[in-house]
């Protein structure tokens, strides 16, 4: 029950202007429809664990765990995000379970539809440990910010698209779906493949991020630009590792 003080503050910060933010628990995997943090760690072991289902969602993991598997399945995602807008995603643990299959992502955004716009997704942790794994894997996304994010990917890849970070355009570039204005900031990346994926964006803004190439070979690159990266920003990266390439340009 909210107490007298409580409802006085409550009217104080209306009067003012100032949003008033309400949030769920989460304590299962499951599907968001609203601002939602977690209260415990969660996992599935045998699949896909949270879907956001709407737009306008704050999802904080206030510091827990969220385990996801896929064994024997591919397409099998930690946070699931598809044809949405004005999404942040922060402070969360990410783990795929070991044994798990491949092409899964700890978050994947997909925008089939139309361009994401206004993807946040922030000081977040990821381990991966299944062949051909994501960390971030993101489909034509627009006006959004990557940054302070750790991501571990404990795996071999058979090509340079499965990275840490990968984004990507899932068609032929059109006014609908052309990746603009994103930022990937301040990220620290460990990884046996490729560190920064992305395969045209215009305007984005590659800066600040440290890229550990834990097995590099001459087949990875810590940052690969695919396609006409126009007006494209980088920045104070750094790069750390050997036998591999700091970064790749490809039209």
């Amino acid at each position: 029950m909210i107490n007298k003080r409580a409802m006085i503050i409550l009217a104080f910060l209306a009067l003012a202007g100032i949003p008033l933010v309400f949030a769920a628990n989460i304590n299962t995997c499951g599907v968001i429809y609203e601002n939602s943090v977690l209260t415990s760690n969660i996992g599935n072991m045998t699949g896909s664990c949270l879907r956001l289902n709407t737009s306008n969602v704050v999802l904080d993991g206030a510091g827990f765990t969220l385990n996801y598997s896929g064994a024997g399945l591919a397409g099998v995602y930690g946070i699931n995000v598809t044809n949405l807008q004005n999404i942040t995603i922060k402070n969360f643990n990410i783990s795929q379970n070991k044994g798990a299959s491949t092409d899964n992502a700890a978050i994947f955004i997909n925008s089939s539809a139309i361009t994401s716009q206004n993807i946040t997704i922030e000081n977040t942790t990821i381990r991966t440990y299944s062949e051909d794994s994501f960390g971030i894997l993101a489909i034509n996304i627009t006006d959004s910010l990557i940054q302070n994010n750790v991501i571990i990917l404990n795996t071999t890849a058979s090509n340079n698209r499965f990275a840490a970070i990968s984004s990507a355009i899932g068609s032929a570039p059109s006014a609908f779906n052309t990746p603009q204005r994103n930022i990937f900031y301040n990220n620290t990346i460990n990884t046996s493949s490729t560190g920064l994926y992305i395969d045209y964006c215009v305007t984005c803004n590659i800066s600040n991020n440290i890229i550990n190439l834990t097995y590099p070979t001459i087949t990875f690159s810590a940052i690969h630009l695919l396609r006409l990266n126009h007006h494209a920003r980088i920045n104070q990266n750094r790069v750390l590792g050997f036998g591999a390439n700091g970064m790749s340009l490809i039209k």
